[in-house]
């Protein structure tokens, strides 16, 4: 596949965005390339990450010191969290981080979909995700590229970048397990982003250190 033909499939991914899904699956990719995929993308979105965080820590800004309550939370989060954060500080434990959540965020768009009466099958999801994960990654690159030499417009690339996110993986959904209502899928989206959030949130206080008074 050339650059123009790259250029034209992200052109139809906004354009007709279930068309482009059901192509996909049409192809028949085997789970390894679509698993290569995604690793290639977590690489290269660990990497701009990074970059992004080194350019940041550059930049000069002004501090105000935390509160006593904001330190003790933080120092919390901290001990609750430490290696995990330890594994994130590098590029390829963020890589390894990222891929995983991405997994994840397979199994639930696999399962949850197949739970309603979905019919997507799992290299599907993969072959689907993989694209996505290959669009946010160049819209990332151009929002970065932005940041770095128009930052006024960095923001509302950031917001489109969101924006295709969600509009993207509705449709892709919709299209994987035959769903007619967009707008359903997308509510059932943000249920599960909200009960899985909650879910970690519980998790999270339960590892927290009991201070006895």
């Amino acid at each position: 596949m050339n650059l123009n033909a790259v250029l034209r499939l992200l052109h139809q991914s906004y354009d007709h965005p279930q068309d482009t899904a059901r192509w996909l699956m049409r192809l028949g990719l085997p789970r390894s390339q679509a698993f290569m995929a995604l690793g290639l993308t977590a690489v290269i979105g660990s990497l701009m990450s990074s970059l992004a965080q080194m350019i940041s820590d550059r930049m000069p800004r002004g501090t105000v010191p935390p509160t006593e309550d904001q330190a003790a939370a933080m120092a919390a989060f901290e001990a609750a969290f430490k290696p995990m954060l330890d594994l994130m500080a590098s590029p390829l434990g963020l890589a390894g981080f990222q891929l995983a959540g991405t997994v994840f965020t397979c199994f639930l768009m696999h399962r949850v979909g197949r739970l309603f009466g979905g019919k997507g099958t799992w290299p599907e999801t993969l072959i689907l995700m993989a694209w996505l994960q290959v669009i946010m990654t160049l819209l990332q690159l151009v929002q970065l590229f932005l940041a770095l030499t128009l930052p006024i417009v960095a923001l509302p690339v950031a917001l489109f970048t969101i924006f295709s996110y969600f509009f993207l993986l509705s449709h892709f959904t919709a299209a994987l397990h035959g769903f007619a209502s967009v707008g359903k899928v997308f509510g059932g989206i943000i249920a599960t982003g909200i009960a899985v959030t909650l879910l970690l949130a519980v998790l999270f206080f339960l590892t927290l250190p009991v201070q006895h008074v």
